[in-house]
């Protein structure tokens, strides 16, 4: 495993996920980090906010609106779902942390709806000024592209500034901090426009479906776009 920042400060905030791997990042942590038990910790996981408004059509007969209405339903359902999900990690972690000897009072958990991405989301829970690291684990981006982890770390510390440490674990390659040079691809180029892959057409019932859940929350989706001059331009 490469070499962790050489000061990660006393607060650190973990990007978990509603994933096994979110629990192995935190055992590696505690196998890496000596004086985690002096340090706080804040366990956050990013929900997408729920696609209310799916266009309907203006359909207004009694079958349409149940339609609507059960559309809705199903997807708060999913949402409370990830949610209830995410506690059950967030106990785990807090177990495993605390068998390490990190104090209960040091442990955070916080889920936030912010921002179109991850990234978005850790940048806006940055701006508190209280972090003094960012450790982001592999499962965010496991799919969709596996150098995009690595690149990951360099626009969180390109906008996070020098006070604030990024590292950035795959288990499969090692641990890196963010600032060295990662190949580029066209999915990271979306990425820094603030989109993601240009899909030609998506079905109302993808929108409404766990699949689409599963890349938001899985994959590292972190937005939709039909504008092709982002596209052409982001991979030009």
């Amino acid at each position: 495993m490469n070499k962790q920042p050489d000061n990660l400060g006393k607060h650190l905030l973990i990007a978990m996920s509603n994933s096994p791997e979110s629990l192995v990042l935190i055992r590696t942590l505690i196998g890496q980090v000596p004086g985690l038990i002096h340090k706080e910790v804040t366990l956050m996981h990013y929900i997408a906010p729920a696609l209310w408004e799916q266009g309907h059509g203006g359909g207004s007969s009694a079958k349409d609106i149940q339609a609507i209405r059960d559309e809705e339903q199903q997807v708060w359902d999913d949402e409370q779902s990830h949610i209830s999900l995410t506690h059950s990690y967030f106990d785990e972690a807090q177990f495993i942390l605390e068998d390490a000897g990190v104090p209960k009072d040091h442990i955070h958990m916080k889920i936030t709806h912010e921002g179109d991405s991850v990234a978005d989301a850790i940048l806006s829970e940055l701006k508190g000024g209280h972090y003094s690291a960012v450790v982001i684990g592999a499962h965010h981006v496991r799919k969709l592209s596996r150098s995009l982890q690595n690149d990951l770390a360099d626009v969180i510390q390109s906008h996070a500034g020098r006070n604030v440490h990024v590292w950035a674990i795959d288990f499969e390659h090692g641990a890196r901090a963010g600032g060295k040079s990662a190949p580029k691809t066209p999915v990271y180029e979306v990425f820094k426009l603030g989109q993601s892959i240009w899909l030609d057409f998506i079905s109302k019932d993808l929108l409404n479906s766990i699949e689409m859940w599963h890349m938001i929350q899985g994959d590292g989706l972190c937005g939709m776009t039909s504008n092709p001059t982002i596209f052409d331009k982001s991979i030009t």
